[in-house]
């Protein structure tokens, strides 16, 4: 995994880690607890976007880690779902 460790002044470009296939861990690690949560629910896609003010796209992108989302947009979803944000989060290592 890629991470760059220096700390970067508002504006410049920061890296994300990576596994070489590029996916970024976090967010296949975030998309699969919002997937989990989902179905544990019995929500589909298309519903959980309605309540989170998504549209299935984005959930579907977020799910599979392709999308990264805001902390507000993470903040919707986790309230779609009836879980507190740190559910969502965990610790990512997973």
């Amino acid at each position: 995994m890629d991470v760059q460790t220096s700390f970067k002044k508002p504006g410049e470009n920061v890296r994300s880690p990576r596994h070489s296939s590029g996916e970024n861990p976090i967010l296949v690690s975030f998309g699969k607890r919002v997937r989990a949560y989902r179905r544990e629910r019995g929500l589909s896609q298309e519903k959980l976007a309605e309540l989170a003010n998504y549209t299935p796209w984005q959930v579907q992108k977020v799910e599979y880690g392709e999308i990264s989302v805001s902390l507000v947009c993470a903040l919707r979803i986790a309230a779609a779902l009836g879980v507190a944000p740190g559910d969502l989060f965990g610790d990512l290592s997973d």
